[in-house]
C-alpha cells in the first residue's frame, strides 16, 4: 500500500466525525507482544474503536497491494470486518480479556496486598459465576456494551428488512 494512504483515510474519517459535531479521533494501535500479553486487551479495544476506519483501510489496501500474499490477507480482513457477528464476537472477547488482564495486573504489582488480591479473585470468580443468571434457560449476562451492540445490529436488520418489504 502506498505510504500515507492509511493516514489519509483516517484524516478523511476524522474530518467527517468533526462535521457531525463529535470530537473523536481514531486511536493509535499498540503492537501485541509475545512476552507481555497484558497488552492484548488494549490492542483489541483499539481495534474495536477503529472498526470503521479499518474497514475503509483494508478496502483500499487490497486494491493498492501488488504482492499476492499481502493482497490476499487484506481481502480476508476486508471481508471479515463488515460482518457484524465478527464485531459482536470481538466486543465480547475484548471485555473478557480486559477483565482477566485487570486481575492479572494486580498480581504484577511489587507491593500487592495479599488480602486485597484474595478479595479481587473472589469478586472475579463471583462475577464469572453470576454471568449465567438463568441456568435453566441458558441466559447469560454479556454486559451492557455487548447488549447495546446487539440491539443496534437487530434494529439495523429490522429496518433493512422493512425497506426490502416495501
Amino acid at each position: 500500500m502506498q505510504e500515507g494512504t492509511g493516514e489519509k483515510i483516517l484524516n478523511l474519517i476524522d474530518e467527517e466525525i468533526k462535521r457531525c459535531g463529535q470530537s473523536l479521533t481514531p486511536l493509535s494501535f499498540k503492537n501485541p507482544s509475545f512476552t507481555r500479553w497484558l497488552v492484548r486487551g488494549k490492542v483489541m479495544f483499539y481495534i474495536l474503536m477503529n472498526w470503521e476506519e479499518l474497514k475503509a483501510y483494508f478496502t483500499s489496501a487490497e486494491l493498492a497491494q501488488s504482492q499476492f500474499d499481502t493482497k490476499f490477507k487484506a481481502r480476508l480482513l476486508k471481508k471479515m470486518l463488515p460482518d457484524y457477528e465478527n464485531y459482536l464476537f470481538f466486543e465480547f472477547a475484548t471485555l473478557v480479556v480486559q477483565e482477566f488482564e485487570r486481575l492479572n495486573s494486580l498480581f504484577q504489582q511489587t507491593k500487592a496486598d495479599p488480602h486485597e488480591l484474595n478479595q479481587q479473585i473472589f469478586l472475579h470468580q463471583k462475577s464469572l459465576q453470576n454471568r449465567p443468571y438463568d441456568k435453566k434457560k441458558y441466559q447469560v449476562d454479556f454486559g451492557v456494551s455487548f447488549l447495546t451492540s446487539c440491539n443496534k445490529f437487530l434494529q439495523q436488520n429490522n429496518s433493512a428488512e422493512a425497506h426490502l418489504e416495501i
